[in-house]
């Protein structure tokens, strides 16, 4: 009994550890951080797949590509789950065979440079002299060997002397080194000396040379001024001179004018009384254009009299020959 009751707890507890599971899932998948991040991958993925049509790829392209690049993925996925698969697992036979073929390979591929550097050696053009001095050191080497004790001896005697020589060589040679180096410091000395003496001279000729184009220079300066106040000296004398030239001719200009002001003058007297005289000719032509219209006036009255006269004789004479 007590049994029973622990399994069926035991499956309760399994049954709402699953419905909790799909429930997150479903909240998940449904209203979650996933489903946002889903939606804006797809609105993404739309925006692009719209931008590649606006620049002149078709659909089918585009879907083409998606299954590929997809295929490829779901590949490389595959390949790493496997991988992990293998890792986890104590299923270790396949990653150690490929180990061990990858250490074969690259062993093999070290053997081959090792060779290829060999037969390079071997080819070289100085082979030949590295050869003879390998073999003319081994058998200077080989000839201590076949020499006896007491040659030995005499060989080590000679060679002491030799170093004593040596040593004493190289004590003078010291000595020589010393006193060179105590001239060599001399000669630096000199040679500083020198540097800064020759550094004097080339500022003292420097300054001088200046002191020489600056001196150049103010005098070419001077004649340029010179030169360009005489210039224009001469052009305020060309101007004075054409200066003058127009004051005689506006002198000449003004007295014409003068006489043409005098003739005007004249002449605008004589148009004013000219415009007097057609003024009064203007009021008379006036009062005789008035005393014409009367007497045209008076002159059609008389020729509607003698209208009226002729018509009155014309009819007396009719009447007069009727009787």
């Amino acid at each position: 009994m007590h049994v029973v009751e622990y399994r069926i707890k035991h499956f309760f507890h399994k049954w709402k550890h699953n419905v909790d599971r799909l429930e997150l899932a479903h909240i998940v998948n449904t209203e979650g951080d996933v489903v946002l991040e889903r939606n804006r991958a797809q609105r993404n993925a739309k925006r692009l797949r719209e931008e590649l049509i606006k620049s002149g790829y078709s659909p089918e392209q585009i879907d083409e590509y998606l299954a590929k690049k997809s295929e490829q993925q779901r590949a490389n996925m595959q390949k790493a789950v496997v991988g992990l698969f293998f890792k986890n697992t104590d299923f270790n036979i396949i990653p150690k065979a490929l180990n061990q073929w990858k250490e074969w390979v690259k062993s093999r591929k070290r053997a081959k440079e090792n060779a290829r550097y060999i037969l390079n050696c071997l080819n070289h053009p100085l082979t030949v002299y590295f050869k003879r001095w390998k073999y003319e050191r081994a058998d200077s080497e080989k000839v201590l060997d076949r020499l006896s004790k007491k040659q030995l001896i005499d060989k080590i005697v000679a060679d002491e002397n030799l170093i004593g020589s040596s040593k004493s060589r190289i004590q003078r040679m010291d000595q020589a080194i010393d006193h060179l180096n105590i001239q060599r410091d001399n000669l630096l000395e000199h040679f500083i000396k020198g540097q800064k003496l020759a550094l004097a001279k080339v500022n003292n000729n420097y300054l001088a040379t200046v002191f020489r184009a600056f001196a150049r220079w103010k005098k070419f300066c001077q004649h340029g001024e010179q030169a360009e106040l005489s210039e224009q000296l001469g052009r305020t004398n060309q101007m004075i001179g054409e200066l003058s030239a127009h004051v005689n001719k506006l002198e000449g200009i003004n007295k014409n004018l003068l006489v043409e002001n005098e003739e005007l003058r004249s002449a605008a007297l004589d148009g004013i009384e000219i415009a007097k005289a057609v003024q009064d000719l203007t009021k008379e032509r006036e009062q005789l254009s008035g005393d014409l219209q009367d007497r045209a006036g008076t002159i059609k009255k008389l020729i509607e009299d003698n209208n009226n006269l002729s018509l009155r004789l014309s009819i007396a004479q009719k009447e007069t020959a009727g009787h």
